[in-house]
């Protein structure tokens, strides 16, 4: 019997809870009957590292041991019972063992191809960047080699910089490391023992593109440089004076009252804090909203506050005519002292409203 891990032990008991065996079974009979019961005994039993362990004992699945486990499924367990003496006589086994073969060959030649897929796009990645490094430096392919084998005198360090070129920081900091190299490779030309390490040749060659270098990186500093925009600050724009008497146009009041007089003017009403406005029989009290004045769009009247705008009934023409003659606060007081329910106001107007400005 195959040994138990805490996992497959909890396993092992809802199997027999389900199926009534204590250990692992032999077949029997051989009947499609027993496959299922034995196939149910060893999923309920084990996980799918188990089906692979069973199933890599196959010579023929040895090839398929980079596989993840979760893709053997219940492949293994089948193996498993052919090989403690199940016999298959239909070839359900035999089936479901090729089907197999074939799905985990699928799968090997799916990883394998999302494998090679990463390992060309690094290839042509790192290409991409040898040909920025070659346009911006005019380093020669001699030397891109040997920076590849040289990392100790500091060339690795440059050629990565040389990914972050486009901006100025980048530039500055190729910049500073060529002159350190530079530095670098002065100190092993003028010693004695340089060659042991370089051969002077090389030695020079790379002290005259580190020169090349640097003075390719001030040329593009001093070209970024130049193609900096200069941004002027531009005045604000002078909004255009309104024309009230347009805005005002298409407002409709009654102008003239036989007992009123003559109303005031629709312009009154752009700008007003508070405005009155006799409608024939309410009289509306207009309060604009806070940091905002009244205003006029089409034929109604905008920006006036809700909660505090009402109008009361006023049957009495003479009420209306004592108003008009009041001062603004006197008008305030007197609207308030009228003995009517207040009701909200909406801002459209018409031809029987009499505007009367506080």
């Amino acid at each position: 019997m195959e040994e138990e891990t805490p996992t497959s032990k909890k396993r092992s008991r809802v199997a027999k809870s389900i199926i009534g065996y204590t250990s692992e079974p032999k077949p029997s009979s051989s009947t499609k009957i027993e496959l299922i019961t034995l196939l149910n005994y060893y999923a309920n039993s084990f996980d799918f590292e188990k089906s692979k362990e069973y199933l890599l004992k196959n010579p023929a699945f040895k090839d398929f041991s980079d596989v993840d486990a979760q893709y053997f499924k219940n492949y293994g367990f089948l193996q498993r019972i052919l090989n403690n003496g199940f016999d298959d006589k239909d070839g359900l086994i035999k089936y479901w063992l090729e089907k197999a073969k074939t799905d985990l060959s699928n799968i090997k030649t799916r990883n394998q191809k999302q494998k090679q897929v990463k390992q060309d796009n690094r290839k042509l990645w790192r290409i991409k960047k040898d040909q920025e490094i070659r346009e911006i430096g005019s380093l020669p392919d001699q030397l891109i080699d040997n920076i590849h084998k040289n990392r100790n005198l500091g060339f690795e360090s440059v050629r990565d910089e040389f990914y972050s070129i486009n901006t100025k920081e980048g530039i500055q900091s190729v910049q500073d490391a060529a002159c350190r190299i530079l530095k670098r490779v002065e100190s092993e030309i003028l010693e004695k023992d340089s060659n042991q390490q370089y051969k002077r040749g090389f030695l020079n060659k790379c002290r005259g593109q580190m020169l090349l270098l640097i003075e390719k990186c001030q040329e593009k500093l001093k070209s970024q440089t130049e193609q900096i925009p200069i941004k002027r600050k531009r005045a604000p724009k002078k909004q255009k004076p309104v024309n009230k008497l347009k805005k005002v146009s298409k407002v409709k009041f009654q102008q003239h009252h036989d007992v009123l007089g003559d109303s005031r003017g629709a312009v009154t009403l752009i700008g007003a804090h508070e405005y009155f406005v006799y409608d024939g029989k309410n009289l509306r009290y207009y309060i604009s909203e806070d940091n905002k004045k009244l205003d006029v769009t089409g034929t109604s009247i905008i920006n006036f506050d809700a909660s505090q705008s009402c109008m009361k009934v006023v049957r009495k023409i003479d009420y209306i005519k004592d108003i008009m003659s009041l001062s603004k606060s006197a008008k305030k007081k007197l609207f308030d002292e009228i003995k009517a329910i207040k009701k909200p106001v909406n801002g459209r107007l018409n031809d029987e409203c009499f505007l009367i400005y506080v």
